[in-house]
């Protein structure tokens, strides 16, 4: 058993998550000589999930536990990172798993760096810090283009669907998606009238869309899972949410997240990593996939009872930002 992990200067959140994890974390490290606990546990910790620094075999890495949240067992979510994880390896833009046999544990290597969004508390107020963004900016959409690089083969698009989508394939989870956006529209009509529009403007672009080799990426691309080292992108992290998607699909996730980077730099970086340049008209999609991607985030907020005028406004929010790429095509 190691001392305690939390200490008047290195405080914890002691949660329910946080007891099972340490209690998880330390059955483990009494039965595996080569795992460590450390006592320095100064991370950002996730709303379901709890991490903790330690060691295997001398080497620093997270140990990351998956408790239950929005009905979604841990397991499961632990599950859907390990397949990500795996599936992206070869990529050098994810963390390397150390053990996946764990039920609701993943312990994977530690990426040294900084989160996107502390980088830009501690640097946004710098003199160069437009050219900063521009070199990060570029630098991400590089990153970007080698996951888009890595389809899907059919067996494991089958694989994924049936342990993950309930069987569905993506032409299906789409059409789901767009057909509860419109109930939603007709439930709370005063909340998103304008909007309706854009689900028309989505299912305008899907035949272009389905028609594009199937990927497997993340749901959540904000800034605190983006990590940056000496001012130069390092890795992504936390992939518990993927999806099935296309490469456009991808994009428009990227766009809808894009928030202070610079998004004609992070197009130029993918451009430059993928040996091709993106048409007005592909643009036009991407930004249909970036509203496609704020309806999934509207519907999921909207599931789970999280609707308030502040969320509401945000949501709106996107949409406009998404929307305003349109008059810059």
């Amino acid at each position: 058993m190691c001392n305690r992990l939390d200490t008047p200067n290195n405080p914890l959140p002691h949660d329910n998550y946080l007891t099972e994890a340490l209690e998880i974390a330390h059955q483990l490290q009494e039965r595996e000589p080569r795992f460590t606990l450390e006592l320095n546990q100064q991370l950002v910790q996730g709303k379901p999930n709890r991490v903790l620094r330690a060691r295997y075999d001398e080497q620093p890495i997270i140990l990351k536990y998956y408790g239950d949240h929005w009905n979604v067992p841990g397991p499961e979510r632990k599950n859907s990172e390990l397949f990500y994880l795996e599936h992206c390896a070869s990529t050098g833009v994810v963390p390397h798993i150390v053990r996946g046999d764990l039920e609701r544990l993943l312990l994977m290597e530690e990426i040294p760096g900084i989160t996107l969004k502390v980088f830009y508390e501690q640097h946004s107020g710098h003199k160069d810090w437009a050219l900063l963004v521009q070199k990060l900016s570029f630098e991400i959409g590089q990153a970007y283009a080698r996951l888009a690089a890595l389809p899907l083969t059919d067996e494991l698009r089958c694989a994924f669907e049936k342990q993950f989508g309930s069987g569905q394939n993506l032409e299906t989870t789409v059409e789901n998606l767009l057909s509860q956006a419109e109930r939603l529209c007709d439930t709370v009509e005063t909340c998103f009238k304008v909007e309706r529009d854009t689900i028309s403007f989505i299912r305008s672009k899907l035949p272009l869309i389905l028609r594009q080799p199937r990927l497997l990426h993340k749901y959540d691309l904000n800034q605190t899972n983006t990590i940056i080292y000496r001012g130069h992108f390092q890795a992504f992290i936390d992939f518990e949410q993927c999806y099935i998607c296309t490469e456009f699909m991808l994009l428009g996730g990227v766009l809808d997240a894009v928030d202070f980077l610079d998004w004609s730099a992070l197009k130029l970086g993918y451009e430059a990593a993928a040996g091709k340049r993106l048409s007005t008209s592909d643009l036009e999609v991407i930004v249909a996939m970036a509203h496609y991607k704020n309806w999934l985030r509207v519907i999921g907020n909207w599931e789970n009872g999280l609707f308030h005028a502040k969320r509401v406004e945000k949501l709106k929010a996107r949409f406009h930002r998404a929307g305003s790429y349109l008059e810059r095509v």
